[in-house]
């Protein structure tokens, strides 16, 4: 984690076999924890760290943060 100095910085997380399983990803600068990211569905793992950094203002990407507020205020019954 030491290696994520700035935002866009991401190291891949391997197995002990060196198969890679996703990788680590600062997603911002103010972030001191990073997103964990892995393949989807006909993306490579490169495309899918540079589209999720893309979709980062804050630690956690836009849509799901989005997502998780509208949550939160269904829940709180906030209607705007």
């Amino acid at each position: 984690i030491a290696a994520l100095q700035k935002g866009g910085d991401s190291f891949p997380l391997t197995v002990a076999s060196g198969k890679v399983l996703g990788k680590a990803l600062r997603s911002c600068d103010k972030s001191s924890k990073p997103v964990y990211v892995s393949v989807g569905h006909k993306i490579s793992l490169d495309k899918a760290v540079r589209l999720t950094h893309s979709c980062c203002r804050y630690r956690v990407p836009e849509p799901i943060r989005q997502a998780a507020l509208c949550f939160c205020c269904f829940h709180r019954g906030d209607t705007n």
